[in-house]
């Protein structure tokens, strides 16, 4: 599911730096705005093809990236 949706993403033109699979499958598709971009987290959880992604800010500017996305059972 990660490898699909990061090829889905990246047609988009979002730039997927690392993908990969949790230990366990979280029931909800999760998406972390890391760089205090709100709006671009939100934005980019409305591409995912799942029903209702949680958007939330969980800085954390050491990662270098703007938005972290964990997929759950919600993934169509």
């Amino acid at each position: 599911a990660a490898a699909d949706v990061t090829r889905m993403l990246r047609a988009r033109g979002v730039d997927v730096v690392y993908y990969g699979n949790l230990p366990a499958r979280l029931q909800r598709t999760w998406v972390m705005d890391r760089s205090g971009d709100r709006e671009a987290a939100v934005a980019l959880a409305r591409w995912l093809p799942t029903a209702r992604p949680q958007a939330w800010t969980a800085l954390a500017p050491e990662r270098l990236v703007h938005v972290s996305v964990l997929l759950g059972n919600d993934l169509k």
